[in-house]
């Protein structure tokens, strides 16, 4: 790979935004010009597939993860930043209303049943200023 790639200038400049060990600095470092290589090399993506997935699986920080993560799938275009919207049932629509009414009236109890029930359906709920999240549960057993 050329010294002047604009690709491989691209990844010096986003750099990292926490202090990290010499060790984990060039661990980072190695993914990157691994991940440049493969990319550049004809557009091999599915090597650059297998350092992505060899960098996920490494002993790096969680946030150092994400940030590479992040900048290969710039070059990737998953879109793995962007929001999705989530498109909920009637039915769970329907319980977290129930749930929210009972709330209101007092019926805290009651109101549980109903988010333990929207809990076993693969979905929890946080009470928000703004009002009710509803977000699924990662690896749900949904009912």
């Amino acid at each position: 790979m050329k010294e002047d790639s604009p690709l491989k200038q691209y990844f010096e400049d986003i750099g990292s935004s926490t202090p990290l060990s010499r060790e984990k600095e060039i661990k980072i470092e190695e993914y990157r010009d691994k991940f440049i290589q493969n990319i550049s090399d004809d557009l091999n993506t599915a090597k650059a597939m297998a350092v992505l997935w060899g960098m996920l699986k490494s002993n790096i920080s969680s946030y150092d993860k994400y940030d590479l993560l992040m900048s290969f799938d710039e070059v990737l275009g998953f879109n793995l930043a962007k929001e999705k919207e989530l498109i909920l049932s009637d039915e769970i629509k329907d319980l977290s209303q129930k749930r929210e009414d009972l709330r209101k009236l007092g019926k805290f109890d009651e109101a549980d049943k109903i988010r333990k029930q929207i809990n076993k359906k693969g979905y929890k709920l946080e009470d928000t200023k703004e009002g009710i999240l509803i977000k699924p549960v990662q690896n749900a057993k949904i009912q």
